[in-house]
């Protein structure tokens, strides 16, 4: 896979758009499709994506944990 900032990626039906942040010099992004706000970010696109990856399955996890359905928009 080619990661590219400014792109739409997903994983297990949640969305994120990864940008760059010149002012603090590294990726970020947030996942797009849930009413909850959950950030992650990275110093490259890579990496950004793979803490995208662990913030869904933590969210996912702490979904279960306090019996919360998964806030989708």
């Amino acid at each position: 896979m080619v990661f590219l900032p400014n792109q739409e990626y997903s994983y297990k039906g949640f969305i994120t758009i990864i940008t760059f942040s010149e002012e603090d010099d590294c990726f970020y992004g947030k996942i797009e499709n849930i009413t909850d706000l959950v950030l992650f970010d990275g110093s490259t696109v890579e990496e950004a994506f793979h803490y995208f990856v662990e913030s869904v399955e933590d969210y996912i996890e702490f979904c279960k944990e306090i019996g919360k359905e998964t806030a989708w928009k």
